[in-house]
């Protein structure tokens, strides 16, 4: 391995011979994320001491001029020539760790100030505990499930690649992996942590050698809590400290590469824990490749197509109903305008409206008030000049025409709100 020791912290810092807390973050590619996370630990109230391990994967962002530039010899600095993988880089770290507890940390996370003593304590009056880990939140403030997960098993695995175990979410049975019947709010025993965080004894880490160098990326946390739990030892998750963890900054969770890395890890997993039962694995883990691939493109023709589809169906059939009800207001015969040529100017009309509404954002997930009347104005001028210049045989009423232009904006507003629902979990108009 090629690798630089760039700097040390020194001694006049918070950084002795023996500290009492190790924290091991790998960099790759995440400067101004690395920049918080560690800026989050020096406001710990944390009455131990711990020095501050940063391995760098060769990234190409500037991460180590920065780190050098702005923290100096407050951390120490090991510079990779080439990608390790999160494996190796930590083992890289765990090798020089001089603390009694080693915390094992993302670079895009942000700790609470309390966090490193509430773990340190519980460790200290539990010592039949071999890890911890805390609740986690993403940037959005929603509590990541992963904070707590069972071992997974081809059940498990299914009910998880299927979406059952989002379905039912509290149960114990189709919520397996995430451990769904365990109170997030809770102080639980648990049998994977995430190697977002991971609070560990020096010692056990030192005697199941660190992270198993077999998974570059993602199942290297599942096999560390295996080992951890066949050395004998307990893992606890805790909801009286917590953090921020801004996952998937470098990588689409949604992504077929994703998961074909995510669930090869896993069956990387089941390999060594499962021999005979590596055909049923490999069927599991490629269906669900496989639901996730068809999931995916249809989330993505469900955001570019499917819904201005759909509301091309709802403003054509909105505007048959205009159009029966002012001729049965107007010529008292509700079937004046049910000719073709009437229908055919009806959707030419929600063809010409429904490109402009995109064009103004209606689709997009930021979208405001403002701009759904800058595509009603422009819209109705639009259908206005147009219908100037059709045939006599084509056009059916001014006034039926207006109405459609006035109903357009109702229409699509409520039928953003409810997509915005289904997509986003959310009633507002602006996913965002």
């Amino acid at each position: 391995m090629k690798c630089d020791i760039i700097n040390s912290m020194s001694s006049k810092d918070t950084h002795i011979s023996m500290p009492t807390l190790s924290i091991v973050i790998v960099n790759y590619n995440v400067k101004y994320f690395i920049r918080q996370c560690i800026q989050s630990i020096f406001k710990s109230n944390f009455t131990g001491t711990y020095e501050i391990i940063v391995v760098d994967n060769n990234s190409t962002d500037d991460s180590v001029s920065m780190l050098q530039r702005e923290f100096g010899d407050r951390i120490v600095l090991l510079a990779n020539k080439e990608n390790l993988g999160f494996s190796k880089a930590n083992n890289q770290g765990f090798e020089i760790a001089q603390g009694e507890y080693v915390l094992i940390l993302n670079p895009d996370t942000i700790v609470e100030e309390n966090t490193f003593q509430v773990c340190h304590d519980y460790l200290e009056y539990n010592r039949e505990v071999g890890a911890m880990g805390v609740k986690m939140y993403d940037g959005a403030g929603n509590y990541l499930p992963e904070s707590k997960r069972g071992f997974p098993k081809p059940l498990s695995a299914f009910f998880k690649l299927s979406g059952l175990s989002k379905i039912f979410s509290r149960s114990s049975y189709f919520n397996q992996y995430y451990l769904g019947h365990l109170s997030a709010d809770s102080q639980h025993e648990i049998d994977v942590l995430s190697g977002a965080f991971v609070y560990i004894r020096k010692n056990i880490l030192d005697a199941i050698a660190g992270f198993d160098e077999d998974y570059f990326m993602y199942g290297e946390d599942i096999e560390l809590s295996y080992q951890i739990k066949k050395a004998g030892h307990k893992i606890v998750y805790t909801s009286e400290t917590s953090i921020i963890h801004f996952k998937g900054e470098s990588t689409k969770k949604s992504s077929i590469d994703y998961q074909k890395n995510f669930y090869g890890a896993m069956a990387i997993y089941a390999g060594k824990r499962n021999k005979g039962g590596g055909q049923i694995w490999n069927l599991v883990l490629q269906l669900g490749i496989l639901l996730t691939a068809t999931v995916g493109v249809f989330k993505r023709l469900t955001r570019t197509l499917l819904r201005p589809l759909l509301d091309i169906l709802m403003l054509f059939l909105m505007a048959g109903l205009i159009k029966k009800s002012w001729a049965n207001f107007y010529f008292d015969d509700p079937s004046y305008f049910d000719n073709a040529n009437s229908a055919f100017t009806s959707l030419t009309f929600v063809l010409i409206l429904i490109p402009i509404y995109y064009l103004f954002g209606q689709y997009d997930k930021r979208h405001n008030i403002k701009h759904l009347l800058y595509s009603f104005v422009f819209g109705t001028l639009a259908i206005l000049s147009i219908y100037s210049l059709l045939p006599t045989h084509l056009r059916f009423s001014r006034i039926v025409l207006i109405a459609i232009a006035l109903a357009t904006p109702i229409i699509l507003f409520l039928t953003r709100k409810l997509y915005n629902k289904i997509l986003y979990k959310t009633w507002s108009f602006d996913a965002l």
